[in-house]
């Protein structure tokens, strides 16, 4: 759905599975497809793998690591 949204704006977006630890797959993929945004976004609540202070810390962090813009939506930040 996300992509379909997406492409009516005439904006490329993909979706990418992989294992592994999560920072070093998601630089490793940033890296490999030359991205130029990097969303990111989950579920509230109590099987969340991120609170939103620390997914805006982890969201940081990647930018800082990959030079890649990160948003995450609805964030206040």
């Amino acid at each position: 759905m996300a992509q379909e949204r997406a492409a009516a704006k005439d904006i490329i977006a993909q979706a990418i599975v992989r294992t592994g630890q999560l920072r070093a797959e998601l630089v490793a993929v940033a890296k490999e497809i030359g991205a130029t945004l990097i969303v990111m976004g989950g579920s509230p609540g109590p099987d969340a793998t991120f609170e939103n202070s620390a997914l805006q810390v982890f969201a940081t962090d990647l930018q800082t690591e990959t030079g890649v813009e990160v948003r995450i939506p609805g964030s206040s930040d």
